[in-house]
């Protein structure tokens, strides 16, 4: 499935939230079950407020999520989570996440789009 996007969002992959986030994806379910979408590849926290995922990014690495990192030149690009805006803009380089041409949801890349999932699972 494809995730809507909000305003702004912070996608991580489920696999990196079962493996770094304390307690699993239950317990991110619960810490954040009014803020999140999610299908069975992602979960998408969202805010109209950039503060707001800046705080999230920031909360997550100090969990020991790679966020942000940089590539042997330099460049920065999102590792364990990434931020799309609205239209489908990312706001850093992201190689696991596609946005279709219609810019309306985002998916897990090597996987089907499938159905846009847009209120919180």
């Amino acid at each position: 499935m494809a995730i809507s996007l909000g305003f702004i969002n912070l996608f991580v992959p489920i696999k990196v939230i079962t493996e770094k986030y304390p307690g699993g994806l239950e317990q991110f379910r619960k810490d954040y079950a009014r803020q999140i979408t999610y299908d069975e590849h992602l979960a998408r926290y969202c805010s109209g407020h950039p503060n707001d995922i800046r705080t999230m990014v920031e909360q997550l690495d100090k969990l020991g999520f790679d966020t942000v990192v940089e590539s042997a030149d330099g460049q920065a690009y999102w590792k364990d989570g990434c931020v799309v805006e609205h239209f489908g803009n990312f706001t850093l380089p992201c190689d696991w996440l596609q946005v279709p041409k219609y810019g309306r949801g985002a998916y897990l890349k090597g996987t089907e789009p499938g159905e846009i999932v847009d209120v919180p699972s």
